[in-house]
C-alpha cells in the first residue's frame, strides 16, 4: 500500500513540474508587452475605446512587442443577470449570489473573445 501511495505522489511531483513554466520564464517568454485597457472592461466594447480590429495585432507585431494584456470583465451586458451594483456600492455581499441562470455569460462575447485572441495569437503574440 505504501509503495503505491508513495509511486501516486512522484508521478503528481513530476507531472507538475514538467507542466508548468517558471514564473521567471514566463517573464521570457512574454517578452516586451502592452496592455489594451477599457475597450472590453468597458459596458461594451467601442464605449471607451475604440473596438479591437486584427490591424492592431499585426501593428503592435511588427513594432516588436511580443506580449499583449486583455483586461475583460463579465459584467453588465456580458451576462444574463443583473451585475449593475457589483462594482459600484459597498456592503452588497448579498447581492454576488443568485441562481446559475443569473451568471451565464453571453455566447457572442464568448465568440468575439476567441476571434480578438485569435488576432494576437495567429501574429505570433503572448496573450495575458
Amino acid at each position: 500500500m505504501n509503495k503505491k501511495v508513495l509511486t501516486f505522489l512522484g508521478c503528481i511531483c513530476f507531472l507538475t513540474s514538467v507542466a508548468q513554466i517558471s514564473p521567471d520564464d514566463m517573464i521570457i517568454q512574454m517578452g516586451r508587452g502592452l496592455n489594451i485597457g477599457n475597450v472590453l472592461s468597458a459596458p461594451t466594447e467601442g464605449a471607451w475605446s475604440p473596438a479591437i480590429e486584427q490591424q492592431y495585432f499585426i501593428d503592435v507585431a511588427t513594432a516588436g512587442f511580443t506580449n499583449v494584456r486583455i483586461p475583460i470583465d463579465f459584467y453588465g451586458v456580458h451576462t444574463t443577470g443583473d451585475t449593475t451594483g457589483y462594482a459600484t456600492n459597498n456592503g452588497t455581499s448579498g447581492s454576488y449570489t443568485g441562481s446559475s441562470a443569473d451568471y451565464v455569460v453571453d455566447p457572442a462575447y464568448l465568440n468575439r473573445l476567441e476571434e480578438i485572441i485569435g488576432w494576437g495569437l495567429d501574429e505570433g503574440l503572448v496573450i495575458t
